[in-house]
């Protein structure tokens, strides 16, 4: 990223990029792109080009920051569901062992 100007609409559309990805539960695809956006949104923002025009700067930065709250929910909801698949898990493996052990 270093040496080429970012501008908000390509942060903008990684952002709907990563959204899509973490809705399909490509979740090492979207680990990828984040690091990439994050390094994208530091090169963007080291000049004035990103906030020249303040209107669409404010525009893309408002839906930016509703996508970004969106990819938390859903990666919170998804961290919730695999909690609750590994405890069952651990549930089963305990009973395995208490009925092994009573044998």
């Amino acid at each position: 990223m270093t040496g080429k100007k970012i501008s908000l609409d390509q942060i903008l559309s990684m952002t709907r990029q990563l959204h899509k990805l973490v809705s399909t539960g490509e979740w090492e695809e979207a680990d990828k792109l984040e690091n990439i956006r994050h390094s994208a949104i530091q090169a963007c923002f080291a000049s004035d080009e990103a906030t020249k025009d303040v209107v669409v700067a404010t525009m893309c930065i408002k839906e930016i920051q509703q996508l970004d709250k969106e990819i938390i929910e859903i990666s919170a909801k998804a961290r919730r569901e695999i909690g609750a698949e590994l405890n069952k898990i651990q549930q089963g493996r305990a009973a395995i062992s208490a009925y092994r052990s009573a044998e």
